[in-house]
């Protein structure tokens, strides 16, 4: 009888610090301006990008900003397809035209995965695949606004759409970096 009970209570202490070292990851916190000093690009930007989250920064945990810089990337998704919509019936010109419907198919097939995987990032999982589709989602962008093989001018509306969610991307990719460094 005696056993079992000490069985119990080994297998309760187990499961206690199991999930202690579980949860860990998603209630780390790091200061936004130690996530925007790995930012590349334009360091303002990630700092305001992530002082807009509603309820703010302070005390969010890495997982929280996570969930909101991909549910930013989701809607930047959603307004890029619907410039591309737009554009597409506005234009005439072959080559742009291409190059919208490019970027389009990329965009959707990119929406669809960021939209599939969100579910598995807000329970804590995922960090992995998160960071090669953020990856993804920055590539794409970066050849839709101009960047890649894709040519477009600076005017361009869509150029300027694609480099706002590549951006995002990026921060997603240093979140989920410091996610799974933890």
């Amino acid at each position: 009888m005696a056993r079992s009970s000490s069985s119990f209570y080994c297998s309760l202490s187990l499961l206690f610090f199991l999930s202690l070292a579980l949860s860990s990851d998603s209630t780390k916190t790091v200061k936004v301006e130690d996530i925007c000093k790995q930012f590349q690009e334009d360091k303002t930007f990630c700092i305001s990008f992530l002082n807009s989250k509603p309820g703010g920064v302070a005390g969010a945990d890495l997982l929280s900003l996570g969930v909101y810089t991909m549910s930013a990337t989701s809607t930047n998704l959603t307004n890029a397809l619907g410039l591309i919509d737009s554009l597409l019936k506005n234009t005439t010109d072959h080559n742009l035209r291409e190059i919208y419907l490019e970027c389009q198919e990329q965009y959707e097939d990119l929406k669809d995965d960021v939209d599939s995987s969100k579910a598995c990032f807000e329970h804590g999982r995922c960090y992995i695949d998160v960071n090669r589709l953020a990856g993804d989602v920055a590539d794409a962008a970066d050849d839709c606004s101009g960047h890649g093989d894709i040519p477009l001018p600076d005017t361009n509306p869509l150029k300027q759409e694609s480099i706002v969610l590549g951006y995002v991307s990026e921060i997603l990719i240093i979140i989920t970096d410091f996610l799974m460094q933890k």
